[in-house]
């Protein structure tokens, strides 16, 4: 615990961006013990990514209109 690696990780998705290696979303499985943490680090250090969670009973689907170009990041 304590030792940055969802700020290392955070730190590689934006510099695949910038380096225009990511053509498409990234999806992100963690625990969900972990999920609040990975929420609040994002929205810290990666106000720019459009992020999703996808948690529970109809998740994304219900949550995106028809048509509507989906996220950056999964969580």
């Amino acid at each position: 615990m304590g030792l940055g690696k969802t700020v290392q990780l955070i730190a590689l998705l934006l510099h695949e961006r910038e380096a225009g290696w990511a053509a498409g979303p990234t999806l992100l499985v963690c625990p969900v013990s972990v999920l609040g943490n990975w929420r609040r680090e994002l929205a810290r250090f990666a106000p720019g990514l459009r992020v999703l969670v996808h948690h529970g009973p109809g998740g994304w689907a219900s949550r995106t209109s028809p048509g509507r170009p989906g996220p950056t990041t999964w969580c």
